[in-house]
């Protein structure tokens, strides 16, 4: 079973967009639109590929509610996306917002 691209985006921008705390965009210098879409569908279409979702990425030493165990998956496929990223020579920064 894989995650699907649908959901694992809606898990990026819900993490992302969600909070009411700062905002965060990917860069790397000299990267048009077009370049980093491509490359971000193909982190994207990495987790999806790579990410086991019967794997176990909760804490091995107790038991954990269901709930906790879909938090753990989501954060893992979230880091194995950064990861993607960071290969491709993106940085994750931080984008000043005024205040509503």
């Amino acid at each position: 079973m894989r995650v699907s691209l649908r959901l694992f985006g809606i898990l990026i921008i819900g993490s992302l967009a969600g909070c009411a705390g700062p905002e965060y965009r990917w860069s790397k210098p000299g990267t048009d639109a077009a370049a980093f879409e491509k490359d971000r569908l193909a982190c994207v279409q990495y987790v999806d590929d790579e990410f086991n979702p019967f794997y176990d990425y909760g804490p091995a030493h107790r038991y954990v509610s269901a709930s906790e165990e879909a938090l753990h998956k989501q954060i893992e496929a979230e880091n194995m996306f950064r990861r993607c990223m960071k290969r491709r020579g993106y940085e994750l920064l931080t984008v000043e917002t005024k205040p509503r």
